[in-house]
């Protein structure tokens, strides 16, 4: 097969289109500005396969996604010469900037811990040289303060932590007092409506009561004398009309 025809064939044994790795963000020119990788053995390494080990020593979900893709055991080797590490990272689903970030998180980790780890293995001989030393340069210090205070063999003054925590805590405060916590637009409209039924609540309890109705003379004249029947009118009848 062709050099086209190996890759069409790899692109096809992944799962992907070309198109799909074409439009990602590349991540290899970001990866090769890194200098000095460098392997176990201290021998000079590439920067993409110094990135690939930092996610093999990851336990981040998104660096298992990714190396259940690229480690996967039935994948022929071709596919891994042929297509870039971007196309295994579009195939894994993990986004272009969390692996890079993967692989700073874990290279900064990793470097910590092998100089913690570098540090407890001569700390005894430092111990020893330095006790030797003392006794022979009194005044030549520095050094092995630097390593004792790194070590945490010194204890650390309690000034600086109480001066430390103190800071934090104003900081803190400070920025508690500077930026309010914001309320959201429904808690804000139901404080209104909540303000505004107070209002009329108020206003209701506040309302002069209406005057009491105006006695009439009627009602005056009912109160002292009862009821009023009307009279009876009696006219008297004319004698000539009668036969």
């Amino acid at each position: 097969m062709t050099h086209a025809q190996r890759r069409a064939r790899a692109y096809e044994k992944l799962g992907i289109q070309p198109n799909d790795v074409a439009c990602s963000v590349r991540v290899t020119p970001r990866l090769r500005m890194i200098k000095g990788c460098r392997d176990q053995a201290g021998n000079p390494m590439d920067p993409i396969a110094f990135a690939i080990e930092c996610l093999r020593t990851s336990d981040a979900p998104d660096a298992r996604k990714f190396l259940a893709i690229y480690d996967d055991i039935t994948l022929p080797r071709y596919v891994r010469d042929e297509l870039p590490l971007e196309a295994f990272i579009v195939a894994s689903g993990v986004q272009p900037e969390r692996f890079f970030g993967i692989v700073m998180e874990t290279a900064f980790r990793n470097s910590v811990q092998l100089g913690q780890v570098i540090a407890s293995i001569h700390h005894p001989q430092i111990v020893e040289m330095s006790s030797q030393l003392a006794a022979a340069v009194p005044e030549a210090t520095e050094d092995r303060l630097w390593h004792f205070k790194n070590m945490g063999f010194l204890p650390t003054p309690k000034g600086q932590q109480t001066s430390i925590n103190v800071n934090v805590a104003a900081s803190a405060q400070a920025a508690s007092v500077a930026a309010p916590a914001l309320t959201s637009p429904e808690e804000r409209v139901l404080r209104l409506s909540d303000r505004f039924n107070d209002r009329r609540a108020i206003e209701a309890n506040e309302a002069p009561a209406l005057p009491a109705a105006r006695e009439t003379l009627a009602d005056t004249i009912m109160s002292q004398h009862g009821t009023l029947e009307p009279e009876a009118e009696y006219v008297d009848a004319d004698d000539s009309d009668e036969d």
